[in-house]
């Protein structure tokens, strides 16, 4: 999946460790200059190698450690020869899919079921327990998908699977320090400095971007500080709020925005490279 200029070809599989290692990932970076510097290389290196190879040096030189040192969305699998394992993996925020299946003749993965049900050893069952408990409102379980006898690697999850069994832990598990600091100015410059720090990582380093806004804090913080960020080299951000058609905004129950739009605006009008497009539901 390339999301922006200059994104290198990812996603096939690669050999790593000396034919040691074969990894396919979908993968998206953040930080990989931050990961380069950790492996000994120069921020333009970062820039010449896909991400799904910084995927595989991390592992090269971490093993399954790597996983704390990945910034991102990605769902990776990792084939090791000498141990005869496979290392299957998401990020903490389960951006990218990933499903697999096993038994006692069969292991497979794919992003979706679908990849999966073109092997024909793979039963073709639907799961009406997950169609029970969501009709019910009821919690899912975070490992099951639509399909029975397939299961989905968890957010923030790996799984490790070998000819006698499969193993599964969670590898971004945060547990943060509490933040003491003497003011609530000093609260507001960290905030703004952590601010910063995240929404730069995400940046593409050349070309415009395109936000979700909403009426809300969290879109708008993230909005108005990429429109701060970019102005200086003259780049823009298209930030989009989706709308109501005109004769539904009144429409709804009470005590809800049923339509952000004007409040979204307001945000947008605050950075003079910020394009604000409303779309109208259909």
């Amino acid at each position: 999946m390339h999301l922006f200029p200059g994104d290198l070809p990812g996603g096939r599989p690669i050999i790593g460790g000396a034919g040691r290692y074969v990894l396919v990932a979908d993968v998206r970076l953040d930080d990989r200059g931050e990961l380069a510097a950790a492996l000994g290389h120069s921020p333009t290196s970062a820039r010449a190698v896909s991400d799904d190879e910084w995927v595989l040096r991390a592992f090269e030189r971490w093993g399954d450690d790597c996983l704390g040192r990945l910034y991102g969305d990605y769902a990776i699998a990792v084939w090791d020869r000498a141990r005869r394992r496979w290392l299957l993996a998401r990020d903490g925020m389960g951006g990218r899919p990933l499903c697999y299946f096993r038994d006692h003749r069969l292991f497979a993965f794919a992003s979706m079921p679908r990849g999966l049900h073109a092997l024909p050893h793979v039963p073709y069952e639907a799961n009406s327990d997950l169609l029970a408990r969501g009709l019910d409102m009821l919690p899912q379980d975070p490992h099951a998908v639509c399909f029975r006898h397939i299961e989905r690697v968890g957010m923030g999850e790996q799984v490790v699977i070998t000819a006698e069994h499969a193993t599964s832990r969670l590898h971004w598990n945060p547990d943060p320090e509490p933040l003491r600091l003497r003011s609530p100015h000093e609260y507001e410059e960290a905030l703004r400095a952590e601010m910063d720090r995240a929404v730069r990582a995400r940046l593409p380093e050349s070309g415009d971007v395109a936000t979700q806004l909403s009426a809300g804090i969290d879109s708008g913080s993230v909005t108005a500080t990429a429109a701060r960020l970019m102005a200086a080299e003259g780049r823009n951000v298209v930030a989009f709020t989706a709308v109501p058609r005109s004769n539904d905004a009144a429409i709804g129950p009470p005590h809800r925005l049923l339509d952000e739009g004007s409040f979204a605006a307001k945000t947008a009008a605050l950075y003079p490279n910020i394009e604000h497009v409303r779309v109208k539901a259909k």
